[in-house]
């Protein structure tokens, strides 16, 4: 059985006089209060703490040592919260020995989780885990560019799904009201057709999903509160479970006209769950601590930078409601009508889309248009690559010939080159040997080898001549059987 926390005058006369109005702060400072009186000091009746005769800057460093291994961030709202309530049952706050603990212990708040910009892909992996309410709210958020209590405040009453700009033009109109908004100024918004459709299925389940929470919420609570409900209740309704053996039970159904009728924390447990399936959480250097990656805010982050580039900042910022941090370039905008700004979204209302494509259908007929085009085109020009490359190695493969050629005859010159210089080299040995032989004979002797080596040269010249002859004597075959035989006789040569 679910019980609220017990409350004290103490805290609850500090709110009252002090003006606070954010329901976060008051349940925080509450919580911080009551863990120092009652849960630290252990005092039976916490209302007479102000007058008691007690070390009150005792009291806090000590409460500074139970709470020091707690993050940074838990720590300044603590101690925050303390020494508002100090300051004002003028109590003294030992200000400088909490600051120099602080230092010393705790440290500079870091940010555990970097500002991380959404893509369509990772949204819809996100999404792809939650029910049909939780896809509608987050996509309501998205394409609306919609802060988390604003989307949980949003009535019935407040939705025109059949708002015209134009003759030509239909799409949903949300208009958040002054309570609701954040800077107390109301505003319209709109959502595209992908998040519409996805409304409409929500709501055709709203009403079972109310019913059913309303009867947790009934069973849940104690005798007072029961009795409370029924007294405000617009219908008494019957119910039993599918269990065996159950009875039937009646049960209060109360108005709430809200479109997503439910609180915060049934938005961020329903939010966690999808995370972790998802797999959108990371653990921290700290053990057993662990972060979101992804924050409701962001999708109010990726309407803004999604939209920007299309509808221009000045219309964005209407549409988020941030009217007074504008600079010159709103006046402009903000003498749109709301017709044309129904209008300049509408054009623009696909790139929101997640589940569905971002691009109309002529867009696509005319994306697969240039695409044949582009892949005959491409086709073509791969074509014309492939014959010039043809050519090329053709020309590039008859030049190389060529090279060859050329360096062939200019071995073979080389060759004969060197061949004549070995004769030269040959003869001049032997015209020195005989110089020197000639200057040691007499004359008589020089006379007499000079006969010899003319007869000599004759014979050889005579033998040349014949062989000549020979030569051309032989016909086509014999000089060919010749060939055959010496080339392989240089074969046997090589292969030894």
């Amino acid at each position: 059985m679910f019980q609220k926390q017990k409350r004290y005058s103490i805290i609850e006369d500090w709110f009252k006089e002090d003006y606070f109005t954010n329901k976060n702060t008051i349940g925080n400072y509450r919580s911080g209060v009551r863990k120092f009186l009652v849960v630290f000091l252990k005092i039976p009746n916490p209302n007479d703490y102000p007058n008691m005769k007690r070390d009150f800057g005792k009291d806090v460093m000590n409460f500074c040592m139970y709470v020091k291994n707690r993050s940074p961030k838990s720590y300044k709202l603590l101690l925050s919260a303390i020494k508002g309530f100090f300051e004002y049952y003028d109590l003294p706050f030992p200000t400088k020995k909490e600051k120099k603990f602080r230092k010393r212990n705790i440290g500079k708040i870091k940010k555990v989780r970097e500002e991380k910009l959404l893509t369509s892909i990772e949204i819809r992996k996100l999404l792809s885990h939650g029910s049909i309410k939780e896809k509608s709210f987050y996509l309501v958020m998205l394409s609306g560019g919609l802060r988390p209590m604003e989307t949980r405040s949003i009535l019935l009453t407040d939705m025109d799904m059949e708002y015209q700009p134009n003759d030509e033009i239909t799409l949903t109109k949300i208009h958040i009201r002054k309570p609701i908004s954040k800077n107390k100024t109301p505003r319209d918004t709109f959502i595209n057709e992908e998040t519409t459709q996805y409304l409409k299925e929500w709501l055709k389940e709203r009403e079972e999903w109310l019913r059913k929470s309303q009867r947790t919420i009934f069973n849940s609570a104690d005798k007072k509160e029961r009795e409370e409900m029924i007294a405000t209740s617009t219908e008494i309704i019957q119910y039993k479970s599918p269990r065996k053996g159950s009875e039937i039970k009646e049960y209060p159904i109360w108005n709430d006209n809200r479109v997503f009728p439910f609180g915060e924390s049934v938005q961020s447990r329903e939010f966690h769950k999808m995370l972790k399936k998802a797999k959108f959480v990371k653990r921290t250097n700290t053990p057993k601590r662990q972060y979101y990656e992804v924050l409701p805010k962001m999708f109010r982050t990726y309407f803004k930078t999604t939209l920007e580039t299309e509808m221009g900042v000045a219309r964005v910022e209407r549409l988020l409601g941030h009217e007074g941090y504008l600079t010159e370039s709103y006046r402009g905008v903000s003498k749109e009508t709301l017709q044309d700004l129904a209008i300049k979204y509408y054009e623009n209302q696909n790139i929101l889309n997640i589940f569905s494509s971002k691009y109309t259908d002529k867009e696509l007929k005319s994306t697969k248009k240039e695409l044949e085009y582009s892949k005959k085109w491409t086709k073509e020009l791969i074509e014309e690559e492939r014959k010039k490359r043809g050519d090329m190695e053709k020309t590039h493969n008859e030049e190389i010939q060529k090279l060859y050629g050329h360096i062939n005859n200019l071995m073979k010159k080389v060759g004969e080159i060197r061949q004549l210089e070995d004769e030269e080299d040959e003869k001049t040995e032997l015209l020195n040997k005989w110089r020197k032989e000639e200057e040691a004979m007499s004359p008589e002797e020089i006379e007499k080898q000079r006969k010899i080596d003319k007869k000599n040269y004759e014979i050889e010249k005579e033998s040349e001549r014949k062989e000549r002859e020979k030569e051309e004597a032989k016909t086509p075959e014999q000089k060919a059987e010749e060939k055959m035989k010496k080339d392989k006789q240089l074969k046997k040569l090589k292969e030894q």
